[in-house]
């Protein structure tokens, strides 16, 4: 009859099996056994009482066998969330452009989407924003007359006026400065900011506007004063223009904005114009996919690490070995996306490699082909520590060869036959060493 999981759980709660080995130890294991015997035929083993209260025990041992326990749990649970997010990653579906770097495409979720249609786009003009740059003056300079001089911002149908008192110290960087803070006051949609020239030092006052053609606007000095014709900002140097695009092949459309709607949820940035169409269409999500394998070799180190540092642990050695298989099963297709191991076991990603495995496919592939097993196998190993790892490291097997060799002239043989302990040596190690 062998000993129930609960009384397991119960002696891990407790950590009643570290006391047991403790007992061992001094001598007390007939005893123990006896006592396990007379608990199981007696169905009281959730109690189970495997050591003497009064008996003097290493609490600092005990405390830190159970932080170990307690760390292999934390990993483990953190591991398993990572391969279960892994496994999800081949089905995360987003809005992907056959050119981002001319058509840059964003989705507000990945539900709406999977629901766009292939849509391809053509660019022949980017929108733009109106641009007055100014004169690159002397920044010590005193080019600006003294004293109030005024000058108005027309935008959008509206006229602004404003004035700036130039003292007779003033430089042109100040003057400019004192231009650029009356234009943003204003707040008209029209921005200023003065630029200098890192080599000369000369400076040059900047307006600009949003982008689109209903936000053109105009500057000009009034009350007979000279102060934007001083600057240079009454003249355009760029002009402001819609975008002109295409869907489909159809007819040309403009906007006052770079960014597009195509719908479900779906924007198009518009960055370059094209010469062939842009293809919009719903495709894996790579960033979701890159973020997925980083959580899963941060969580696989972490806890590759904690068992490699309690390496006296059944449990551990045995998760240690359980982690490097698992790796060493699905290292080619890691490799293919830059993932592979260094001399201590550890995952190491090559961030260039995984970056071109994201457009030669061969990340879409892994996570066809691969993704889903490597995340079963992690995910059921790390499943198996957290939920109970002294089940994990084979206490239950131990506990039904207890029983099974109670009757044996030295208890301890079972020892060396099933675990491959040195039984005259090691009395009561097969015990500790669970934790």
């Amino acid at each position: 009859m062998a000993v129930g999981n609960s009384s397991l759980i119960s002696m891990y709660n407790s950590a009643q099996f570290l006391y047991a080995g403790n007992a061992l130890k001094n001598g007390g294991a007939l005893r123990l056994l006896g006592e396990m015997k007379t608990s199981a035929r007696n169905g009281t083993t959730g109690a189970l009482p495997l050591y003497n209260r009064n008996q003097s025990v290493d609490n600092k041992s005990v405390q830190s066998s159970l932080k170990n326990l307690l760390d292999l749990k934390n990993g483990s649970t953190r591991l398993g969330a990572a391969a279960d997010t892994l496994s999800r990653a081949g089905s995360a579906r987003t809005a992907v452009s056959s050119a981002p770097d001319k058509v840059e495409v964003s989705a507000r979720s990945a539900g709406t989407a999977a629901l766009l249609k292939p849509t391809s786009v053509q660019v022949g003009r980017l929108a733009a924003g109106q641009v007055n740059q100014g004169y690159g003056l002397s920044a010590g300079g005193k080019n600006f007359a003294t004293g109030r001089q005024s000058l108005s911002v027309e935008h959008k149908g509206a006229s602004f006026a404003l004035s700036v008192d130039v003292a007779a110290d003033d430089t042109n960087k100040t003057v400019q400065d004192k231009i650029a803070a009356a234009v943003n006051a204003q707040k008209t949609g029209v921005t200023a900011a003065v630029q200098t020239d890192p080599e000369s030092g000369a400076s040059a006052l900047v307006l600009s506007s949003a982008t689109g053609e209903q936000n053109s606007f105009t500057v000009r000095d009034t009350a007979g004063g000279n102060l934007a014709a001083t600057a240079g900002i009454e003249r355009t140097t760029r002009e402001a223009q819609d975008a002109a695009y295409s869907l489909n092949g159809g007819p040309t459309r403009t906007s006052a904005s770079n960014d597009i709607d195509l719908g479900f949820g779906v924007t198009a940035s518009l960055r370059q114009t094209t010469s062939e169409p842009v293809r919009v269409a719903p495709g894996l999500d790579t960033g979701k996919a890159k973020q997925a394998l980083t959580e899963l070799t941060e969580g696989f180190n972490t806890l590759s690490a904690t068992a490699n540092e309690n390496s006296g642990s059944i449990a551990a050695t045995r998760l240690a070995q359980r982690l490097n298989s698992i790796f060493s099963a699905s290292a080619s297709a890691l490799a293919s996306v830059g993932i592979t191991a260094d001399e201590n076991g550890r995952m190491e990603t090559d961030a260039a490699a995984l970056d071109q495995a994201t457009t030669n496919g061969r990340l879409a592939d892994f996570l066809s082909n691969s993704a889903s097993g490597l995340s079963a196998r992690l995910s059921s190993t790390a499943d198996s520590v957290r939920r109970d790892p002294v089940a994990f490291a084979g206490f239950n097997r131990l506990a039904d060869t207890m029983y099974n060799y109670l009757t044996a002239a030295d208890p301890f043989t079972f020892a060396s036959q099933d675990f491959g302990y040195a039984a005259s040596s090691n009395k009561g190690y097969f015990l500790n060493t669970l934790a």
